[in-house]
């Protein structure tokens, strides 16, 4: 189910790029974080406003009410999206046509029509924290905190090794395992980056139904939290804390075949040993250069003249 979920998901993803729609990194916001696993409202609005999203596991961490682990179904954001550039307007004239677009277009601010796109998202440009890769629902930094508690609560259970070998598993594949959840425990700590000195952003235009102002700064007790969550996740003295037992069983993969790179070796692969303090600065080096960029300084100084 997990994977046929995924698979749909992808499918509609890139069957929407070949009817012109872009990547719409804000939809995720578009549902309520209590709505995540509620199957009949994601049936009915999408689990994301938008298959234009990049998608992240939905996981109940409670096991007691999975919803839809991917979205299945096109989101309020994709049928607005559709309508727009596919519906007859019926005109006889570019002129009425044209203002039959525009009122479907001016539908931009209704719930479950959120939309940002490739630019709004990556780089120290980007400044609108609800536009991420891989978040779900519509406080981003709630789920960061969820998803970073779980994952650090996954390595450090006694039960993984079980969980992931079984009887008689090879260790190579705890490994891989392993290095899963610290690439999702990164991608969890970097949705805060943006809260620091962002601001939402809105395309609405003048006189629009629902406009809100171009450009507003995100609340200082917002910034604070997001700050407090990086420190307390990324930087505490304890954020990385692991059973040197987990880490004496992370054998390296010694597979390779033609045509494949080495998975090991002097010159073509990774150490021996699991190089976990390596990854763990990896993800501080990034967070400090996220946070010390100077666009993103520059916006943190001037808010106070917005």
């Amino acid at each position: 189910q997990y994977v046929g979920e995924m698979l749909i998901h992808t499918t509609m993803h890139e069957v929407g790029h070949t009817l012109g729609l872009r990547h719409n990194f804000r939809s995720s916001t578009a549902t309520p974080m209590a709505k995540l696993h509620d199957k009949s409202w994601t049936a009915q609005n999408g689990l994301v406003a938008s298959v234009m999203d990049y998608a992240t596991p939905n996981i109940d961490y409670t096991g007691t009410h999975q919803g839809e682990y991917y979205g299945v179904w096109p989101g309020t954001a994709d049928a607005w999206m559709i309508r727009y550039g596919y519906a007859s307007s019926g005109a006889g004239d570019v002129d009425a046509d044209y203002g039959f677009a525009r009122k479907i277009a001016d539908e931009s601010e209704r719930p479950g029509h959120e939309y940002s796109t490739d630019e709004d998202t990556n780089g120290p440009f980007a400044l609108d924290p609800r536009t991420n890769h891989f978040d779900l629902g519509d406080d981003p930094l709630a789920f960061a905190r969820e998803r970073a508690s779980w994952i650090a609560g996954l390595w450090k259970n006694p039960k993984l090794e079980d969980r992931i070998l079984g009887e008689g598993g090879e260790y190579p594949v705890l490994r891989r395992a392993v290095d899963g959840l610290f690439e999702q425990y990164g991608i969890a700590l970097n949705l805060a980056v943006k809260w620091v000195g962002g601001q939402f952003n809105s395309r609405s235009h003048r006189g629009q139904s629902g406009a809100v102002a171009a450009l507003q700064p995100v609340p200082a007790a917002k910034q604070r939290e997001a700050l407090d969550f990086i420190a307390a996740r990324g930087f505490a003295v304890n954020a990385f804390s692991v059973d040197p037992g987990l880490l004496n069983k992370l054998a390296p993969d010694r597979w390779s075949h033609w045509g494949v790179a080495e998975q090991f070796g002097i010159f073509t692969g990774p150490r021996l040993d699991y190089n976990f303090k390596d990854q763990a600065l990896a993800m501080q080096t990034g967070l400090l250069e996220a946070l010390t960029a100077p666009m993103m300084l520059a916006r943190v100084r001037e808010a106070e003249s917005r």
